[in-house]
C-alpha cells in the first residue's frame, strides 16, 4: 500500500507541475502505523504461475502491441525465461550482427 501511495502522489505531483490538475489531493494522505506494520507482517507469497497460466496469458497479448515487453515480465512473476511452443523443436537459433 505504500508504494502504491507513493507512486499516486508522485503522479498527481507531475499532473500539479503540467497544470493538468489545480492540486494534489493525496499529498497529506498517510497510512496508519499500525496499517503498515501488519502489512509488513503479512506480507503474502506470491506463487508463480503454472504453465496453464503462462500459456494463456501468452495466448491473450499474442497479438498486443507489446507483445515482447509482456513476454519479459515473465521472469518477475517467479517464471524463468518463457520458450514459445511454436518454437520449442525447431532447432538452433542463429543470430547475425553486422557490422557497418
Amino acid at each position: 500500500m505504500e508504494m502504491s501511495l507513493a507512486r499516486l502522489k508522485e503522479a498527481l505531483n507531475r499532473a500539479v507541475a503540467r497544470r493538468l490538475v489545480a492540486a494534489n489531493v493525496a499529498q497529506e494522505v498517510t497510512i496508519p502505523r499500525k496499517v503498515r506494520k501488519a502489512e509488513r507482517r503479512a506480507k503474502a507469497v506470491v506463487q508463480p504461475w503454472n504453465v496453464e497460466e503462462v500459456h494463456a496469458f501468452v495466448r491473450a497479448v499474442k497479438d498486443d502491441r507489446l507483445y515482447a515487453a509482456l513476454l519479459l515480465t515473465l521472469p518477475g512473476r517467479g517464471i524463468g525465461p518463457y520458450i514459445d511452443p511454436e518454437f520449442e523443436g525447431a532447432g538452433p537459433l542463429s543470430v547475425v550482427v553486422g557490422v557497418s
